[in-house]
């Protein structure tokens, strides 16, 4: 069973996998009467279903969801913590990410750290005890197939060519990539400063942004129109087929976090390419899969990225 914003791609998801589904809506923004509505639906549903094992993802979708299940005594509750959002924040807005990773740690019965850095840190922050805390292998929260959906020899020389078509990007162009979502906090700002510096004297080079914009933490206005209306800037929105775009930006993949996560992209382009984290404090500096990998740029600075 699955808790889940509404989606248009959930619905062909669930058919595929087998799995039913009720959409509760949850806001990112802190919103206490709509807070309460979606923990109640919760509530409801577990009841309904009888379930046994809770599983929450994100700040905020991580909480509701170990409130609820607490209060419904579910036995097996766990929390997925992708990251620390509050390392990128400061004063009363820090204390306030801090104490709601806290609670929902507390309600849960087993946390999930997606990295051995983002596990480090929340002993240290003292987000929960260390008996508590544990890491998928080395590191992830999902994994990625590496034999399959992301092995290039898998990936369709037709299709490729017209993804590249489609979006204006030719055989010899250097394309440096970034999937995810177009945010502050994901360092897109630096990314964009980073390009402007280098694509001067490279008309071959293009950025190619995969993702969508947000109103949270949203972009300035001005970055959101030099990325819509650089021709050398290829932006797709948001992209459901992610697996084979990953080869069309097999020179480099910027990981511009900003705050202490496990970047999939980075993981998944690492099967096929390098990449390039614009942020010292992300633990990722390379992937242990055999190679020299990546490096790391010091953060919030596009001339270090684009140095690179």
């Amino acid at each position: 069973m699955l808790y889940a914003l509404k989606s248009p791609y959930l619905a062909p998801y669930a058919q595929q996998h087998h799995f039913g589904y009720r959409e509760i809506p949850i806001l990112r923004s802190i919103n206490p009467i709509q807070d309460f509505k979606s923990i109640r639906q919760i509530c409801r549903y577990i009841k309904e279903t009888q379930t046994g094992i809770v599983v929450g993802h994100t700040p905020k979708g991580g909480l509701l969801s170990m409130v609820a299940a607490w209060l419904m005594r579910v036995p097996k509750r766990v929390y997925f913590r992708h990251g620390l959002v509050y390392q990128t924040s400061t004063g009363i807005k820090r204390f306030i990410l801090m104490s709601v990773d806290r609670l929902a740690s507390l309600l849960a019965t087993k946390i999930v750290c997606v990295s051995p850095s983002v596990l480090e840190e929340s002993i240290k922050d003292k987000l929960a005890p260390a008996r508590k805390q544990i890491v998928l292998g080395k590191g992830t929260c999902s994994g990625v197939d590496t034999q399959g959906k992301f092995n290039p020899q898998n990936i369709d020389p037709t299709k490729m060519a017209e993804f590249r078509s489609k979006w204006g990007i030719n055989e010899t162009d250097w394309v440096v990539g970034y999937t995810g979502r177009l945010v502050r906090d994901k360092g897109i700002i630096e990314l964009v400063d980073a390009f402007q510096l280098i694509k001067a004297n490279n008309p071959k080079l293009k950025l190619l942004l995969v993702g969508m914009f947000e109103e949270r933490d949203a972009l300035p206005q001005e970055v959101q129109d030099r990325i819509k209306n650089d021709p050398q800037i290829v932006f797709t929105d948001f992209s459901e087929r992610i697996h084979g775009i990953f080869l069309c930006h097999d020179e480099c993949l910027c990981v511009d976090e900003l705050s202490r996560r496990l970047p999939h992209g980075y993981a998944r382009s690492a099967v096929d390419g390098c990449a390039c984290d614009n942020n010292a404090r992300n633990w990722l500096l390379r992937l242990d899969c055999g190679w020299p990998n990546g490096c790391v740029c010091q953060p919030n600075t596009s001339t270090a990225c684009s140095s690179y």
